[in-house]
């Protein structure tokens, strides 16, 4: 610690402020310690400091013998903290609400020479002894320049301290009866802000839920039938809540009820409830936190709502008009399930304000496997709710600008924080980053799923505490993440001094406690006396620090919700929004903290006040303490709405296609196996590009799931907005395709006859293997865009029936002048992860096919997800690329005309993932043909390395003579293989092992060969996947690889989609890809946290394009993308397949290049020249080469045109030399005039 003592020091600072206000006074409160050393010197960041030295020297205690001792079962078991200056010396002091004891204030002792509090409980008159408070924070209601008192209290009056202090001497009036904050109810904790922008501060109220003393009656509850259906008679109601009614009696049944929340709206000295006319929700929900959050950028505070157990999370996006609109189920995927406290902070230093809600997923493997319990009931009702998805993990939305957010808690390693409370945000470190705190911890192992579990039977005449009172403390580490950029966060406990010990912390206060620049930590805890860590900083650190004091209009003194912004010299950018109540039982003191790491100057600050002004500051120093005032005559009495600053985006979205939904059929592909990973039932759409009527316009052939049937669009131009118009074509064969579910699909020449014909593949697991339903279709067309199916074109399937497809890619690849096809198996129906069979289709020019796969070792190379004819190897021969789930992407070399693999020679053979998708383009300039193959991503529960792979068996496991799926990982510190799944899930599908096993704490400390023997394990199928992200595959010309990862905003979410294409005309390749993924198993949730994404290329390779500037937003579960000109400009539009719901279509409005499109004449036999290389060469851009292909991506067929970029449109260059290697292997060269472009169609010679 540091203590240094300045006067108070007036300082010349330079001042931007709107035209006309009055010079604002700004002082300097103090100079704080300066960060002179050139390295920080050795030890943890924090220093904790006992209660005998602290003075903070009493204990929270598990009283059983308190007459409300129930509630140590539930959020308001221990109380909270709030830190802030309450006698007006400067320094912050403390006041704990103590639930079952008499509260403490204890006096900042700091300001004499010494980091010590004294207990003022007593003359302060702020005990409350007898009763149970909860919530508490400092606020100052009454505007006239100190802080005052809110304090929650269980079933009793809240009680309002009106604060007459003086320095050294507490004093305070209680007079919440007089500001009709008087409230009764089950109240947890209170959170001030200027929600209306008035210039008062209002209040939401969190309402947890009442516990009923002696638990549920035994003469059972009142209930009654109206109109609208049963309800719950009070006073029964407060307790307790119709659940569902009994299929088969009719009967109601009830479990325990949450409570109302309240949105108190301040009247200018009296609070009235406006939370039904405000159009909050009225439905008692456990809530254990709320989070005031400008999460779209216009100004207005919106409010999250974080809500336990079935109860869904609210996002309530502020109108502006004094009312709130629910918005959760439109902009989040997924939400926490036992949602507990969160934080909402600028945690990418991009402007914008991101939120972390935490649940309670155990942090290891031991506490994951003994809390799951039997979930599958809890998961049917939450599926059966609707959106959004409850996941029992930590979420971490990523604010994108957009009214959308991504979310990336398991890529940033913060979705596993043990039973969490609240998060604590700060920059502890003072590097200029938002750091994490997550308090651990509860009275009670509540949880642990050996224990037997409460029914509602055993809660007649019995509160909940007393099922549980016997069971043991549930102590835990605290965990602390550093924030280390890029969106991951490194644990830091031990090295910061921070959880090193077992505690039950329920909450705790930021404040600069000795005012040495930096963040204290004091924490709330049972059992134990309070845990005060402080930050040595200044010792332990080269860091800078700034701290703000706001002082705004009489009825905001603090400036609560303003957003102060700071720019350091070095162009280094943070943001805070001064909110010291957004969470879980805390309460902040309310300054706000910038560390500026080695900055040694802050360029300008930037304040923007709830009241609508604004203040610019420009060239402050570091290590200060200001204070800053609002400028009176810049407040207005309703600010208008602000807009967020939108770019000129790369796309448009357009909503040509919103009619084109496809919904899937109910299946159940869990009945069959239900150890399944994720499903395989929901692979679609796909969708395929060509001109099939002749008239110059490519028209689009949809996949349909099954019980519908496919769709064929036939482009007619555009209208006069310049949207795409396409009229569905609903004849025969397209009206009776519903007994498939269509995959893969080619317009292709596939009969000589120079028009383009149809290959459907045939897919799914929703029938029995070898079915019918499986086999592939292929529709000759007669020239117009009529087709009819070929019955007896394509081969017999053989011994075991048709098999289950995934892709199709066509190509020239023996030379002989048509188009022969690949198409993947993807796997045998309910046989998991058996794969089928592919079929290696050889054309015979006249439309009938031949399966040759056997022949060139291409029968079964796995689980097949797509694949891609190219030159690999640059020798003129296109080879087939294949990648697959569970195994590499394998390179198959054509020796012109046969097919033999190269997947290790090339480097592939140890990369196994989950690869979805590949597509082909030069990204170096070197003239080769490099890749972009999608994987799972980094932000899953999965974790692989070439050392600690993910494994799956399937085999007879359990001695039944059935087989079942295992899923396994690595332990990292033991090396023991241990088991993905749960004993609960494990043992439904094998109940030998449910028997053998017996516990979940067997279960959990089990290696995988001790449950299943190693005799079983070596006996089953077993395949490994190594790497997870999405990568680039680099070419050297020669078919060898390097992998290199794509930027980790891609690493969000799986790949599916993806098109190489220089989209704004630059002269470089860009990316843009189609992500998420719906359909996994339940404990898993939905890989969902991607909006799908557009990478921009460049001299340095792909850097990331944020969708408020790239304009790509889609929230759904992305498959296939097809890129076309869709409206006539020679610019790359993109169409994105996305399951369940439409198509969304995103039109090109790139402005900074000027688009060079290039499509080819083939021979008849393949009139589109697929197969075909283009290179270009512009003088001062890179070589540009790309192929045409006939299926790419994922499920997806792009038409054959290729979009080249000319650079800069004022750029000089005049021509373009093209050179060309036909699917024969003939070159030709073309000179290409940019004054007769954009678009050019080039014929063979």
């Amino acid at each position: 610690m540091n203590f240094r003592f300045a006067c108070f020091l007036f300082a010349t600072i330079s001042l931007a402020m709107p035209s006309g206000a009055d010079e604002a006074a700004f002082k300097e409160l103090r100079t704080l310690a300066p960060a002179k050393r050139a390295t920080a010197l050795e030890g943890p960041l924090f220093s904790s400091l006992p209660a005998a030295e602290s003075g903070l020297d009493f204990v929270i205690p598990i009283d059983t013998k308190h007459p409300d001792k129930r509630l140590y079962y539930s959020a308001m078991a221990c109380g909270s903290v709030a830190s802030g200056d309450l006698d007006g010396d400067g320094w912050p002091d403390l006041f704990f609400a103590a639930g079952p004891v008499p509260n403490r204030l204890f006096r900042n002792l700091a300001g004499v020479g010494m980091l010590k509090f004294a207990d003022v409980t007593e003359s302060a008159g702020v005990a409350e002894a007898g009763s149970w408070c909860t919530g508490a924070v400092t606020v100052d209601i009454d505007g006239d320049g100190d802080l005052d008192l809110y304090v929650c209290r269980y079933d009793e009056p809240n009680r309002l301290f009106l604060n007459e202090s003086t320095p050294g001497q507490f004093r305070f009036r209680e007079a919440a009866a007089e500001w009709g904050l008087d409230v009764v109810d089950a109240c947890l904790m209170p959170s001030f802000a200027d929600y209306d922008r008035d210039g008062d501060l209002d209040l939401f109220l969190v309402a947890n839920a009442y516990y009923r003393k002696g638990g549920r009656p035994k003469e059972g509850v009142p209930m009654r039938k109206t109109d609208a259906g049963w309800e719950m008679v009070a006073p029964w109601d407060r307790y307790f809540r119709i659940s569902s009614i009994d299929p088969e009696t009719g009967t109601p049944k009830y479990d325990e009820a949450g409570r109302p929340n309240l949105l108190l709206r301040n009247d200018g000295g009296k609070f009235s409830d406006v939370s039904e006319v405000a159009g909050l929700l009225r439905a008692p929900s456990h809530t254990n936190a709320s989070v005031w959050i400008d999460y779209d950028g216009d100004g207005w505070l919106d409010l999250y709502v974080a809500n336990d157990f079935s109860d869904r999370d609210e996002l309530y996006r502020n109108l502006g008009n004094g009312g709130f609109a629910e918005v959760a189920p439109d902009v989040l995927q997924h939400t926490t399930w036992f949602s507990m406290g969160g934080a909402a902070e600028d945690l990418n230093n991009d402007g914008r304000t991101d939120l972390v809600v935490a649940d309670m997923l155990p942090t290891t493997h031991y506490r994951q496997k003994v809390t799951m319990g039997e979930m599958g009931a809890s998961f049917a009702a939450m599926y059966a709710a609707g959106p959004p998805r409850q996941n029992m993990a930590n979420t971490f939305f990523i604010n994108t600008g957009t009214g959308f957010f991504l979310e990336a808690a398991p890529m940033a390693g913060i979705s596993k924080s043990d039973w969490t409370w609240t998060v604590k945000s700060g920059d502890l470190d003072g590097d200029g980053r938002i750091d994490l705190y997550f308090p651990t911890g509860h009275s009670r192992d509540f949880n642990n799923s050996d224990f037997k579990q409460a029914l509602p039977s055993d809660r007649v005449g019995r509160e909940d505490w007393d099922l549980f009172e016997d069971r043991p403390e549930l102590r835990e580490h605290d965990l602390v993440f550093r924030n280390s950029r890029d969106w991951k966060f490194e644990k830091s406990g031990k090295e910061w001094g921070l959880g090193l010990e077992e505690t039950m912390t329920y909450g705790g206060t930021l404040a600069d406690l000795d005012r040495d620049g930096d963040l204290d930590l004091v924490m709330i805890q049972l059992e134990d006396p309070p845990a005060l860590f402080v930050n040595q900083s200044a010792e332990r650190s080269t860091a800078n620090h700034l701290l703000l004091r706001l002082q705004g209009g009489r009825g905001n003194r603090y400036g609560f919700g303003a957003k102060v912004s700071l720019v350091t010299s070095e162009g280094i950018r943070q943001t805070r929004t001064l909110l010291p109540q957004n969470g879980y039982q805390e309460s902040d003191e309310p300054l706000v903290h910038f560390g500026l790491g080695q900055s040694e100057k802050v360029a300008s600050l930037k304040i923007e006040w709830p009241s609508g002004a604004t203040q610019t500051l420009t060239d402050l120093p570091v290590n200060r303490w200001l204070e800053i005032a609002e400028p009176d005559s810049a407040i207005s009495d309703r600010p208008s709405r602000l807009t967020e600053a939108t770019p000129s985006t790369l796309f448009r979205s357009s909503k040509a296609f919103q009619k084109l939904a496809a919904p899937e059929t109910k299946f159940d592909d869990f009945f069959r196996q239900p150890l399944l990973p994720h499903q395989h039932s929901q692979l679609g759409p796909g969708q395929a590009w060509g001109d099939v009527d002749g008239d110059g316009l490519i028209d689009l052939y949809l996949g349909s799931p099954k019980g519908q049937s496919g769709r064929l669009l036939l482009n007619r131009g555009t209208d006069d907005r310049g949207e795409p118009v396409f009229a569905l074509r609903m004849t025969e064969p397209f009206t009776g395709m519903g007994k498939w579910e269509d995959m893969g699909a080619l317009l292709f020449e596939a009969d000589g006859d120079g028009d383009l014909d149809l290959l459907v593949v045939s897919g799914s697991v929703e029938c029995e293997p070898g079915d019918p339903t499986l086999a592939d279709r292929l529709y000759l067309n007669d020239g117009t865009g009529h087709f009819a199916e070929a019955a007896d074109s394509l081969p017999d399937p053989g011994a075991g029936g048709y098999a289950s497809g995934s892709v199709a890619a066509a190509a020239d690849f023996d030379r002989d002048g048509d188009l022969d096809v690949f198409v993947g198996g993807r796997v045998v129906p309910g046989e998991y992860p058996i794969p089928a069979r592919n079929r290696l289709l050889i054309n015979d020019g006249k439309g009938h096919f031949s399966d040759a796969a056997k022949e060139f070792g291409l029968l079964e190379t796995g689980l097949v997800t797509s694949a891609l004819w190219s030159d690999a190897d640059a020798d003129g021969w296109v080879d087939l690329l294949v990648t697959h789930e569970w195994g590499p992407v394998r390179l198959f070399s054509n020796r012109q005309g046969k097919l033999v693999e190269a997947t290790s020679d090339a480097g592939l053979a140890k990369a196994t993932g989950f690869w979805n998708s590949l597509s082909g383009r030069d990204l170096d300039g070197d003239g080769d043909i490099d890749y972009l193959a999608g994987n799972l991503g980094r932000n899953t529960k999965y974790k692989a390395t070439e050392t600690e792979p993910e494994i799956i068996y399937y085999g007879d496991m359990d001695g039944s003579g059935k087989r079942n799926l295992i899923e396994a990982k690595i332990d990292h510190d033991t090396g023991q293989l241990l088991p993905r799944r749960g004993l609960s899930c494990s043992g439904r599908a094998m109940p030998a092992i449910r028997q053998k096993v017996g516990t979940f704490q067997n279960w959990a400390s089990s290696s995988l060969e001790q449950l299943y023997t190693e005799t079983r394990l070596t006996g089953a199928m077993r395949l490994e996947a190594t790497t997870l992200e999405s990568v680039l595959l680099i070419n050297d010309g020669e078919g060898h690889f390097e992998i290199q990862a794509l930027p980790s905003l891609v690493q969000i979410a799986p790949v599916y989609g993806s098109a190489l294409v220089d989209f704004d005309g630059d002269g470089w390749t860009d990316a843009l890809l189609a992500q998420n993924f719906f359909t996994t198993q339940e404990e898993t949730g939905p890989y969902d946290g991607g909006l799908s994404l557009c990478l921009k290329g460049g001299p340095t390779g792909f850097g990331e394009v944020w969708p408020l500037e790239s304009g790509i937003v889609v929230p759904g579960d992305a498959k296939s993308l097809g890129v076309v000109d869709v409206n006539g400009d020679a610019k790359p539009d993109a169409l994105f397949g996305v399951n369940q719901v439409a198509p969304m279509w995103f039109l090109n409005q790139s402005e900074g290049g000027s688009p060079l499109m290039i499509e080819l004449d083939g021979p008849s036999g393949n009139p589109s020249a697929i197969g075909a290389r283009v290179t270009i060469e512009i003088d001062g851009l890179p070589r540009q080469t790309a192929e045409v292909t006939a299926g790419s991506g994922y499920l997806t067929q792009q038409p054959g045109t290729l979009f080249f970029g000319w650079g800069a449109p004022d750029a000089k260059t005049t021509e373009a030399k093209v050179m060309i290697r036909w699917p024969n292997g003939e070159i030709s060269t073309e000179a290409l005039a940019r004054s007769t472009g954009p678009r050019y169609r080039i014929g063979a010679k």
